[in-house]
């Protein structure tokens, strides 16, 4: 199963924003991170959830069953939803071969679109690929939103300290900011 990009990762952490979760940057990376580090597939009562299909289904729910973002707790919320639906002690312990996922229609079959020699399509299907690529043209219209070139590959290590690095950042804005307030009597 194809890991859940850093990419999408943001996306579905940007949704979240939706539901009250923090709009800076640093707070969805970090979110989009933990995505990365809980999504990686599962089979759950004889389907198969690819780590995308899991973090949809999570940002959804949180987007229409949630009264909000809760002020402290969030992430780890967002954790036992998680749990709840994907790290469950009774997953199917029987491997599924790809091609019973196949013929059972767990997996989409690849399509025109995907990579020569796929084993099966990441995204579902035509459909899938169509939204991806709207996706992908939307983000090229708003280059704010693309902050990391598509192409380069980090490590997790790498991704953790970047947003450490980007965290600080606004720390340090705001601290200046705070400053600035101050010498004016304003704060």
């Amino acid at each position: 199963m194809a890991e859940l990009t850093v990419e999408r990762a943001k996306v579905f952490a940007g949704m979240l924003v939706t539901a009250g979760h923090p709009y800076a940057e640093s707070a969805i990376l970090a979110t989009a991170l933990d995505l990365m580090k809980w999504c990686h597939g599962a089979v759950v009562g004889g389907r198969v959830w690819t780590p995308e299909q899991q973090a949809q289904a999570i940002v959804d729910e949180v987007r229409t069953e949630w009264d909000g973002w809760p002020e402290k707790g969030g992430t780890r919320q967002l954790l036992q939803l998680f749990r709840a639906k994907y790290a469950r002690v009774e997953l199917e312990t029987v491997p599924i071969s790809l091609s019973d996922a196949l013929a059972r229609k767990l997996l989409a079959p690849p399509c025109a679109f995907c990579e020569p020699g796929s084993s099966h399509c990441e995204f579902g299907g035509p459909r899938g690929h169509e939204m991806e690529k709207a996706s992908i043209d939307a983000r090229a219209k708003n280059p704010s939103t693309q902050k990391l070139d598509p192409e380069v590959k980090l490590t997790y290590g790498q991704m953790q300290q970047r947003a450490a690095a980007v965290y600080e950042e606004e720390q340090r804005r705001e601290r200046a900011q705070l400053a600035r307030l101050e010498d004016r009597g304003e704060a």
